[in-house]
């Protein structure tokens, strides 16, 4: 049954309710029936319940998620690595290394593996590319930004990460038995992460 239709059941039996009980206290005016109590605990359960549909309704525009396939990473324009060929990102772990004599703390930094889909961009297969700029440690000292997006497109948070070098490239299992996009991956050392 839809919704509305339920709704509209529940309207009627409350009105056939109500009647009943007119009826009934016009019979006996000086007693308070058990089925008219609990009409009253109806009435304000669904009084409730409408409180707590305005609040959500009102509130809804305000509270929302973050989720985890809203982003966009964007490499130095120089790369030429367009945003739609990320497909995966897994950020560093941020870590305190304390040192016991004068008490300060270095931030240390798992590496920033980035999952890139091998796509073929105007006739050339884009693992060419990648390599080639690995190789000439073109991926050493970027700065790699990652915005977090509302569901409407707009960033909510950014993540700057500075690298010092790309350590790893390593190419996605090949293999006949599956036709899923192979991926290319890349790992990053990183010496700094801000989010703003």
């Amino acid at each position: 049954m839809e919704r509305r239709n339920i709704e509209e059941v529940e309207r009627e039996m409350l009105e056939n309710t109500k009647e009943q009980m007119k009826i009934m206290k016009e019979l006996f005016p000086y007693r308070r029936m058990a089925s008219e109590e609990l009409l009253d605990e109806t009435l304000m359960i669904d009084k409730t319940i409408k409180t707590f549909e305005n609040l959500i309704i009102k509130h809804e525009s305000m509270w929302n998620v973050a989720l985890k396939n809203r982003f966009v990473v964007y490499f130095p324009e120089e790369l030429n690595i367009p945003e739609w060929c990320i497909d995966n990102v897994t950020l560093p772990v941020i870590g305190r290394a304390e040192y016991a004599k004068n008490k300060c703390c270095d931030i240390l930094y798992t590496n920033l593996i980035v999952n890139f889909r091998n796509m073929i961009i105007d006739g050339k297969s884009f693992d060419i590319e990648l390599f080639k700029n690995f190789k000439k440690g073109k991926f050493d000292d970027i700065e790699i930004k990652i915005d977090l997006l509302d569901p409407t497109g707009v960033p909510t948070s950014h993540y700057i990460l500075k690298t010092k070098r790309g350590e790893n490239f390593y190419i996605d299992e090949l293999s006949y038995k599956n036709d899923n996009i192979m991926l290319i991956n890349i790992e990053f050392s990183v010496s700094d992460l801000n989010i703003e």
